[in-house]
């Protein structure tokens, strides 16, 4: 069935029960999105980090969350230091188990994936690498987009833009903010 389109109703219950498949249970499902929303210093990027490590090998999370299989995580950081970042993937990585094939950083100062020539030529830098991540990582969202959240065209466009993405990549998609993020 396409994703798109008017159904009938016998055609929808005769493509079975889409039961959400889970990448962490009880926390993340396939072609899902999920929101991590704290205040500032609050370990949220920790947090993150600890659990795009965590997908790579498919050990438990936090010893709390069951990972079913290892999944390809694309980690987007558009805020802080990379060197920090490395400091800190090397301090978890001795206390965490850590697959680095299935693991890409993209760095970027100023990305803005709500407008068509950002998305595009971010699509076209991840797919030159050909890694396909199942799991997007954006850390954190005010700074991967161009515009004020509160503004419904800029959220409009966000939306879309990030179901193409998961679309394209059957991927799920974490967004690491904090409560005050509006304007960018």
């Amino acid at each position: 069935m396409s994703e798109l389109g008017i159904f009938g109703g016998q055609e929808l219950l005769d493509s079975g029960d889409p039961d959400p498949i889970p990448i962490i249970e009880r926390f993340l499902y396939e072609k899902k999105n999920i929101l991590c929303i704290a205040d500032v210093k609050s370990g949220k990027s920790v947090f993150t980090l600890q659990m795009a490590l965590a997908l790579t090998t498919g050990d438990d999370l936090i010893d709390t969350f069951k990972i079913p299989n290892p999944v390809d995580v694309l980690y987007v950081q558009t805020e802080g230091s990379k060197d920090e970042t490395i400091v800190r993937l090397h301090r978890m990585a001795r206390a965490i188990s850590f697959d680095p094939i299935r693991f890409k950083l993209y760095y970027h100062w100023g990305l803005a994936l709500n407008l068509e020539s950002e998305l595009v030529k971010f699509i076209q830098n991840v797919e030159a690498t050909g890694f396909k991540p199942k799991v997007l990582i954006l850390d954190p969202l005010y700074t991967s987009v161009r515009g004020n959240l509160s503004d419904q065209v800029v959220v409009t466009q966000c939306a879309s833009n990030f179901r193409r993405l998961s679309d394209l990549w059957n991927c799920s998609i974490f967004f690491r903010c904090f409560p005050e993020s509006k304007s960018f």
